[in-house]
C-alpha cells in the first residue's frame, strides 16, 4: 500500500531513504520491518517478478520474442515487436531502452533520443535506470544542446556511479563546459558554397589545390550507374576565375574500385592518393594503402605503392604532403597507436625511399579518432580533425603549430562556429593563409550529399608566416627549348634546403613556395649548363603577397658565357664576403667540380657613385676574397683568376638606386678549358 501511495504522489525513489527514516523514527516498535520494506521496495519498486517494469504479461512476452529476433539480427521484425509490446503498455522501460539501441544502431538519431527521454520520464529518478541520464547526456552534447548535457550529466553524477561511467560522463561535461566558452566567443566565420560545376557530384569531399590556387583536385561519390565507388577529379580555374567541369584525373589513377583522399605538392607534380583494391594489379599490404604518382605534361605516371615503411596491413588513408614533397602526414588504424586512428608522418630520403612511419605524439593524438591532416605549405602549421581532443561535438578542426625543435604543439581549436556539434573534417588553406576549403555535409533524411565551400580564416587564427610562391618555365637561351632542371631553394641564413623541384621535361613548368621571414636564394642547374642563381628577400613582408612569373633561361656551358652571383653579400665599402654568401659559393664549388676542366673568371663590378680607382680596388677585393674562399674549398688555382672592373662595365645604366644595386655584383665567366 505504501508503494502505490509513493508512485501516485510522484515521489522519487532517491527520496525514499529520508521518508522512510522519519516513519521509522516515530513508529519504533516497527522499525526492523520499515527497514526490510525499505531495501525490498528500492529493489522493486515499478517492477514486475520477471525483473520487467511492467505487469503485463503480454507485454513481456513481445519483449522476449524480439530478444529472440534480434539474437539472430531480424532487426525489422524485432523492432515491431517492440512496438506491440509499448502498445500493450507504454511505461515498459525495457522495450523503449531496447528501441533505443536498435535506433542507435540504424543512426534513427531522433526516435534513439526520444526512447532515451521516455525512459528518463517513466523511470523517475530509479536507481536501476541511471545509466539513460548518461546515454541522454551523450545525446543532447551531440545535438549541440550543452544545456541539457550538463543537466543529465549531473543527475547521473549524484547516483555514484562506477568509476569508468563518471569519467565518461565527467569528460562529456567538461567539453560542454567548453563549447558554451566557445559559443560565447564566436569567431567571423561565412561559408560560401562553391559554384555547381565544382559541386557536380552527390558527395564531394577532401578537397586540395595547388599554390597558385588555379587546380582543386577533389574525391567524389555520385552513385551512377548503381556504383557507389570514390574517384578524384580535378577541376581548373580559367583566367575569369571560373572552374571547369570536372573530370577524372587520370585513366592511370582511378580504377573500378575506390581512389580518393589525396595530397599534392606544391608544384602540382607529385601526387599521393588512397587506393581501396581487392585483388586486381596493384600491389596492396591492406585494406587500403597509399600511392605514389609523378605528372609529366599532361599525364599522371603509372602509381606506385609506397612500400612496408608506410603501408600496413591495417588501413592507412587520407595522406597530406608537404609543399616540398618531403614529408607525408596520413591516418591510420594500426596497433600501438594513442586511439583508435592517429596521424603518423613519413619522410624522404635522399635515395626517394620513404622512412618507417612515425607516430606524431600526444599533442596531436588522442585516445580517440584524429583524422584529415592537411600541412600548409609553410610547412610550420598542421590542421587536422578530432574527436578526441576538447571541442564541440563529433569531430572538430584544430591546428598546430611547430616548436623550436621541430615538433608539434599543443592543438588549438577553430572556434564557433567553424566548429559546431557537427562533424568538421575535411579542410584545405590556401598558401598566404587567409582562405579555406572545406566539405560540409546535408542531410535529406537518411540520405548524405557534400558539397565544398570556402570561408575566410579568421585573422586572428591565421599562419604566422604567410607564404606566396614563384613559377615559371625553365628554358634553354638558345633554342627556347624546355630543359628538366633542378630548382632548389635555400634559406641563406643557415644554408638549409627550403625546397626542391624539377622542371617539367615536356614543358619546362616549374613552381616553387616561397614563406615569409627569411631571405632565400634560388638555384637553377642542369647538365650541360651554367647554373642561375636569384635572390628572394622575404625577411618582412607588408601587405598583400605577390607571386612572382619567372621565366628561367640556362646558359649552354661555353667560353665566354657569364652568370651573376647574386647571393654573394658584402657589407658597405667592405670585402670581407658575409656568413650567408657561403650557400651561394658552395654551390658554385659544386658547379666547378661538376665541370672539371672549365677555367673561370671572377670579376667584381661596382655602380657609379664615389671615386673611379677606389671602386676598381674594391672590386678586385671583393673578387679576390671569392677567389680565395674557392681554393680553400678545393679548387685549383689554375682554374681560377679574379679581377675588378669598377664601374667600367655597368649591367644596367646607372639611373636609379635599383639600378645601382644590380651594377654592385659578382660575376662567373668561362673563359676556357683547363688542359694539361
Amino acid at each position: 500500500m505504501l508503494t502505490n501511495i509513493i508512485y501516485k504522489l510522484n515521489i522519487k525513489p532517491l527520496f525514499l531513504h529520508s521518508i522512510l527514516f522519519n516513519i521509522a523514527k516515530s513508529m519504533k516498535r516497527f522499525a526492523s520491518f520499515i527497514l526490510f520494506f525499505l531495501f525490498v521496495s528500492l529493489q522493486t519498486f515499478g517492477q514486475s517478478r520477471n525483473g520487467y517494469a511492467t505487469t503485463s504479461k503480454k507485454a513481456i512476452k513481445l519483449f522476449e520474442q524480439a530478444t529472440v529476433l534480434l539474437k539472430s539480427r531480424e532487426f525489422p521484425e524485432a523492432e515491431k515487436k517492440l512496438q506491440s509490446a509499448l502498445a500493450k503498455d507504454p511505461n515498459f522501460i525495457e522495450a523503449h531502452l531496447r528501441l533505443a539501441s536498435i535506433y542507435g544502431l540504424y543512426r534513427k538519431k531522433e526516435l534513439e533520443k526520444q526512447s532515451l527521454e521516455q525512459v528518463a520520464r517513466i523511470a523517475n529518478g530509479n536507481l536501476k535506470y541511471k545509466s539513460v541520464y548518461m546515454k541522454l547526456a551523450k545525446v543532447y552534447f551531440n545535438e549541440g544542446d550543452y544545456d541539457r548535457a550538463l543537466k543529465m550529466g549531473n543527475l547521473f553524477l549524484r547516483s555514484r556511479p562506477r568509476e569508468s561511467e563518471a569519467k565518461a560522463t565527467e569528460w562529456i561535461m567538461e567539453n560542454a563546459t567548453y563549447a558554451k566558452e566557445l559559443m560565447a566567443k564566436p569567431v567571423p566565420f561565412k561559408a560560401v558554397m562553391m559554384d555547381s560545376t565544382v559541386n557536380s557530384f552527390a558527395l564531394q569531399y577532401f578537397p586540395v589545390v595547388t599554390v597558385d590556387e588555379n587546380t582543386l583536385i577533389y574525391t567524389k561519390r555520385d552513385g551512377s550507374g548503381g556504383s557507389d565507388t570514390e574517384d578524384i577529379v580535378v577541376s581548373h580555374r580559367n583566367k575569369d576565375g571560373n572552374w571547369s567541369k570536372p573530370v577524372s584525373i587520370s585513366d592511370n589513377i582511378n580504377t573500378l574500385q575506390n581512389e580518393g583522399t589525396c595530397t599534392i605538392s606544391s608544384d602540382g607534380k607529385m601526387m599521393i592518393f588512397t587506393s581501396c583494391t581487392q585483388g586486381g594489379e596493384r600491389k596492396n599490404y591492406g585494406s587500403c594503402d597509399l600511392y605514389v604518382t609523378y605528372k609529366e605534361g599532361d599525364d599522371w605516371s603509372e602509381p606506385k605503392n609506397l612500400g612496408r615503411t608506410v603501408n600496413t596491413s591495417a588501413w592507412e588513408s587520407q595522406p597530406a604532403l608537404s609543399a616540398d614533397g618531403r614529408t607525408l602526414f596520413f591516418v591510420s588504424d594500426r596497433r600501438g597507436g594513442f586511439g583508435r586512428r592517429d596521424i603518423y608522418y613519413t619522410t624522404k630520403t635522399d635515395n626517394g625511399l620513404w622512412t618507417p612511419a612515425t607516430n606524431l605524439g600526444k599533442n596531436i593524438n588522442t585516445s580517440g579518432d584524429e583524422i584529415g591532416p592537411f600541412i600548409h605549405v609553410n610547412n610550420q602549421r598542421l590542421y587536422f580533425s578530432s574527436n578526441g581532443h576538447k571541442g564541440m561535438g563529433g569531430f572538430d578542426f584544430f591546428y598546430s603549430d611547430r616548436l623550436p625543435g621541430g615538433e608539434f604543439g599543443p592543438a588549438e581549436n577553430l572556434g564557433y562556429p567553424i566548429n559546431d556539434h557537427n562533424d568538421q573534417s575535411s579542410l584545405t588553406v590556401n598558401a598566404d593563409g587567409s582562405l579555406g576549403y572545406i566539405s560540409i555535409d546535408q542531410y535529406q533524411g537518411n540520405t548524405a550529399h557534400s558539397s565544398l565551400y570556402t570561408f575566410e580564416i579568421p585573422k586572428a587564427q591565421r599562419v604566422l608566416n604567410r607564404s606566396s610562391y614563384v613559377a615559371g618555365t625553365v628554358l634553354d637561351k638558345d633554342t627556347q627549348k624546355p630543359v628538366a632542371a633542378k630548382v632548389e631553394l635555400y634559406n641563406v641564413s643557415n644554408e638549409q634546403l627550403v625546397n626542391a623541384v624539377t622542371a617539367d621535361a615536356v614543358n619546362g613548368s616549374y613552381s616553387i613556395v616561397l614563406t615569409e621571414g627569411s631571405r632565400y636564394a634560388l638555384f637553377v642547374s642542369a647538365p650541360g649548363y651554367l647554373f642561375r642563381s636569384i635572390p628572394f628577400n622575404f625577411e618582412k613582408t607588408a601587405g598583400e603577397l605577390e607571386s612572382v612569373k619567372m621565366d628561367i633561361l640556362l646558359e649552354p656551358i661555353r667560353k665566354g658565357q657569364i652568370t651573376r652571383l647574386d647571393n654573394v653579400f658584402f657589407d658597405t665599402n667592405s670585402y670581407e664576403l658575409r656568413e650567408e654568401s657561403k650557400t651561394e659559393l658552395n654551390k658554385a664549388v659544386k658547379f666547378l667540380e661538376a665541370n672539371r676542366k672549365l677555367v673561370m673568371e671572377i670579376s667584381g663590378h661596382t655602380d657609379d657613385v664615389g671615386d673611379a680607382t677606389y671602386n676598381k680596388t674594391l672590386s678586385k677585393n671583393r673578387a679576390k676574397s671569392v677567389y680565395e674562399y674557392l681554393v680553400g674549398q678545393g679548387i685549383a688555382k689554375s682554374r681560377l683568376k679574379y679581377v675588378g672592373y669598377g664601374k667600367e662595365q655597368p649591367f644596367v645604366p646607372n639611373t636609379s638606386d635599383a639600378n645601382r644595386q644590380k651594377n654592385r655584383r659578382i660575376e662567373f665567366k668561362i673563359i676556357g678549358d683547363n688542359q694539361p
